[in-house]
């Protein structure tokens, strides 16, 4: 995998980003949020530490909360109106950066998806063998644990259990 930074960003190219990290998951969000900001059935985002993910341009993007869970800060450029990244706490003092895939730089590896969260609110049916994920709730145990599996020890404070 490219560990190395590279620019990513909108398509007009006044937000831009750099990634540092791996990425962690990769999934298809259906939400009604999602469907809106991205004029989509559907999103493909690819969650990394937000650590790992530095904006080049803070002033070209602009953040809003619609206030429900997850309650995501999500960024979009502010020429093209093309969402750029999303901020988000998911576990205890850890902040997740949510970056629709088409944003990463052109460099970076990509993980292949690993299913369809907020299926409930699809649009089309979808038939690819991945996964789904029908409501909030479901949506977000699976992508917590989506996370979890891909921070492993890493996400334990001192020595990580045993059966690790």
């Amino acid at each position: 995998m490219n560990l190395e930074p590279d620019i990513g960003g909108c398509g007009c190219g006044q937000a831009q980003l750099t990634v540092h990290g791996e990425p962690l998951a990769r999934f298809y969000c259906h939400c009604t949020t999602c469907q809106e900001a991205f004029r989509a059935p559907c999103s493909d985002v690819t969650v990394l530490l937000a650590a790992d993910v530095a904006l080049l341009s803070e002033g070209a993007v602009r953040f809003s909360s619609d206030g429900r869970p997850p309650d995501q800060n999500r960024g979009v450029c502010k020429a093209c109106g093309e969402p750029v990244v999303g901020f988000v706490r998911g576990l205890p003092f850890v902040e997740f950066a949510v970056v629709p895939t088409h944003v990463l730089p052109a460099g970076m590896a990509r993980v292949p998806s690993q299913g369809h969260i907020r299926y409930a609110d699809r649009v089309d049916d979808v038939e690819d063998g991945l996964p789904t994920y029908e409501g909030a709730y479901d949506s977000e145990a699976a992508v917590l644990q989506m996370l979890s599996d891909a921070l492993g020890p890493r996400m334990y404070v001192g020595e990580p259990p045993a059966e690790l």
